[in-house]
């Protein structure tokens, strides 16, 4: 028996028991009426020349108060209590015939049939009452459940215009982002790749392992300061990591839940969560994104969406910067740098240094090295470049040579028929006319660019133009 049907028992007993309290407050009202009517109007005995009779407050107010049987008993009481003033009153001068005692008893009867009437209306309207109460509180209950419903409803509501504002705001930040990547190596791109994955995803652990014909090789990994402990985690290698090992077998995205079961966790040790392939042209495979720490709350179908969106973005842009890159190497000269590329340097190099060997000329080389240049905004490195190299072109002579040499951030300089003191003055008339510039290329805006240069010249008896060049690398260098 569950509580509502005990409650319900309990308050059947409680209604079927019969209370004496409405006996009682009818015994005390008869009795004031009848001390009233003895010490202040002995006139009229029992009240019986008053109309209406005092004892009609029992038969109306009792029955009203009270439930119908109590209600009854009380206006029984009144009745049998007239009916005896009556007889009393008469002293037996009763016609004993139907019509003369209906006729003399009339008040009485009409006194008890009130007080059934009263007793059995006032019963209905209690008990439609109870039901008009029980059927608000049903009602109240239902409301408050809708009204929690609608909350929920609204919270839910609020929630998800949030997450699609977040979701669309990551959106047009990776937009944003990707713009930025033209100016950016192949390297610095898959750094980007990491970057972005733990500032859209939460992921605190992403590493980015390069094909090799050794295999797969770490190149690149971010872990978020706040779980540098990380590093300290042994992980299995991406030779036998399953998830990599099916990212790079099928080129998607490949989950740990594909391949550990929950009651099996510990194996998973050391495994990535989840990986994917990074592929350019034609298909091509160049290494995994691997991510190897993510919350269990950000382990969803959302992250797992824009981790391949993430990855398969980035993927065209690297795609698209070696071709570049493959493009500006077959051409002499770089049209978006402003200067001649690394491979036509070191053929005109190699055929002046063979010159200058054949017939004891004069040859001097160059190179200039912007300082800290991971340290600059990323945003305009390439615009950096490109004017450097036209403020160098433009101090330097049409026979010289200015080209991009190994690194981004390093020009070469060729002077034929020169000596390396003349070349010096050359090279500190082009960095007075930088300084003019006052560039502030750093990430810090106050910092002033820097730059630091070195020079060789030809020296008879050397047998290779890298000669120069370790010479000149070292007087950058300050060896």
């Amino acid at each position: 028996m569950n509580s509502d049907d005990a409650m319900v028992k309990v308050s059947t007993e409680v209604k079927d028991q019969f209370r004496w309290t409405a006996l009682v407050e009818a015994l005390m009202v008869i009795l004031t009426i009848e001390t009233i009517n003895r010490f202040f109007y002995p006139e009229y005995p029992g009240f019986m020349g008053i109309h209406p009779h005092p004892l009609w407050i029992v038969a109306i107010i009792l029955p009203l108060r009270h439930p119908f049987r109590e209600g009854l008993a009380a206006g029984l009481m009144a009745g049998s209590v007239m009916a005896w003033h009556m007889i009393a009153n008469r002293a037996g001068g009763f016609d004993y015939s139907v019509i003369t005692l209906f006729s003399d008893f009339l008040e009485p009867v009409l006194l008890l049939c009130t007080a059934m009437f009263i007793g059995d209306r006032i019963g209905v309207m209690r008990e439609t009452i109870c039901q008009l109460t029980s059927d608000l509180q049903e009602a109240g209950i239902e409301v408050t459940a809708l009204d929690e419903k609608c909350r929920a409803n609204h919270e839910a509501l609020r929630l998800l215009d949030t997450r699609i504002i977040t979701q669309m705001s990551s959106v047009l930040d990776l937009v944003k982002s990707l713009s930025s990547t033209r100016n950016m190596t192949i390297e610095e791109i898959r750094c980007d790749i990491l970057d972005k994955i733990v500032e859209h995803i939460s992921a605190w652990d992403t590493t980015f392992y390069s094909l090799t014909e050794k295999g797969l090789v770490e190149t690149e990994r971010r872990v978020a300061h706040a779980h540098r402990g990380a590093e300290a985690i042994q992980r299995v290698s991406p030779e036998s990591d399953p998830v990599i090992s099916e990212a790079l077998r099928d080129r998607r995205i490949a989950f740990l839940s594909e391949f550990v079961r929950e009651d099996d966790m510990e194996r998973a040790r050391g495994m990535c969560l989840m990986a994917r392939a990074i592929m350019v042209n034609e298909n091509r495979t160049i290494g995994v994104v691997a991510v190897h720490g993510l919350g269990f709350i950000d382990y969803n179908p959302y992250n797992f969406k824009l981790f391949d969106t993430i990855t398969d973005l980035w993927s065209s842009t690297i795609s698209e910067r070696m071709a570049f890159e493959e493009l500006s190497n077959k051409s002499i000269f770089n049209e978006e740098l402003g200067a001649y590329n690394t491979h036509y340097f070191r053929a005109r190099f190699k055929g002046e240094f063979e010159r200058a060997t054949q017939y004891s000329f004069p040859l001097s080389v160059a190179l200039l090295d912007i300082v800290d240049f991971t340290e600059t905004r990323q945003e305009i490195r390439r615009d950096l470049q490109s004017v450097l190299a036209k403020v160098i072109t433009a101090e330097v002579t049409e026979l010289d040579l200015v080209a991009r040499y190994a690194e981004p951030s390093v020009f070469a300089i060729i002077f034929p028929g020169i000596m390396a003191d003349e070349a010096r003055q050359k090279m500190d008339k082009v960095l007075r006319e930088i300084a003019d510039f006052g560039f502030a290329p750093y990430k810090d805006n106050e910092r002033i660019i820097e730059l630091r240069w070195g020079v060789s010249e030809y020296v008879i008896g050397m047998a290779e133009p890298e000669e120069m060049l370790v010479i000149a690398q070292s007087d950058m260098e300050g060896v």
